[in-house]
């Protein structure tokens, strides 16, 4: 009887082993697996660390790639792929000519190029290109690497480039708004304000500082006849006018020669601007003239 009982628990182990070994060689599809959400196995020397998918998309009007190391994602054609778990991985984003790499969504990824994360899970991220042709009037995007390190306080278009003025001269231009290049003002005073008219881009700074240029990159200093600071500048029915430190108004009409004119107030007048026929000036302690 104990033989019997022997022989019979024998074969139950070996049905057991083939019942095991049939189960574990069930083939499983990438399909199953992403359906699931089921985690893989390392088939190197640790069979216990598991795997996980790590997958990126792509958003946004314009086009780029993610590349990625350790090599596994070109994205492009291939976005997704498995990793063992405490696999640090390393994307890229690549922006195509025209387009813009504008930040990252999901995980752990900041608004920069480059994003290292570890693997620890399931990982889904969202890589954002955007032309440089789009913009919607009510997004506002940060531009990033800055041109120079000055302050900026005033800016202008004209002629199919954006010119801005700051702090020690700064004058920075760009014909999209996104790419920036740096200039040379010829001046160490700071800028304040600036405009265009007549073909003709003027900005007005500290000591009276007035410049004039044809295209916002080659400056010419002009003798204002003020050394009051001057803070805004606009320009209106063929003539400019800026406004400054003390109450000072000057006034062109060719941008060269600048004729000082009475305000009526010691104030300081900080902005001008000019529309309906009317020139309208404001500045400290509520000024308006």
């Amino acid at each position: 009887m104990e033989k019997g009982i022997n022989s019979g628990l024998k074969s139950l182990i070996v049905l057991l082993g083939v019942f095991i070994i049939l189960t574990l060689s069930v083939p499983v599809t990438a399909a199953d697996v992403v359906a699931s959400q089921s985690i893989l196995f390392n088939n190197g020397t640790d069979p216990n660390i598991p795997q996980y998918r790590l997958t990126v998309a792509k958003t946004g009007t314009g086009n780029g790639t993610v590349t990625n190391w350790p090599a596994g994602i070109d994205c492009g054609p291939d976005c997704s792929d498995w990793y063992d778990y405490g696999t640090e991985v390393t994307l890229t984003a690549i922006s195509d000519e025209g387009s813009y790499f504008e930040g990252w969504s999901g995980g752990d990824c900041q608004d920069t190029v480059g994003c290292t994360l570890v693997i620890s899970g399931h990982t889904n991220l969202t890589a954002n290109f955007q032309s440089k042709n789009f913009f919607d009037r009510w997004d506002w995007h940060w531009r990033n690497p800055l041109p120079q390190g000055n302050s900026l306080f005033g800016i202008t278009y004209g002629d199919g480039a954006f010119v801005a003025v700051g702090d020690r001269g700064a004058i920075i231009t760009s014909s999209d708004g996104i790419t920036w290049t740096a200039g040379s003002s010829g001046t160490s005073n700071g800028l304040r304000g600036i405009t265009y008219g007549k073909g003709t881009f003027v900005a007005v700074g500290d000591r009276g500082a007035t410049l004039t240029s044809a295209d916002g990159i080659t400056w010419t200093a002009r003798a204002s006849g003020t050394l009051n600071w001057l803070y805004g500048i606009t320009y209106g029915n063929g003539t400019f006018v800026a406004v400054g430190e003390g109450g000072a108004i000057l006034t062109s009409v060719d941008s060269m020669t600048w004729s000082v004119r009475s305000s009526g107030t010691s104030t300081w007048l900080t902005g001008i601007t000019y529309g309906n026929g009317t020139f309208v000036a404001v500045g400290d302690e509520g000024a308006i003239v």
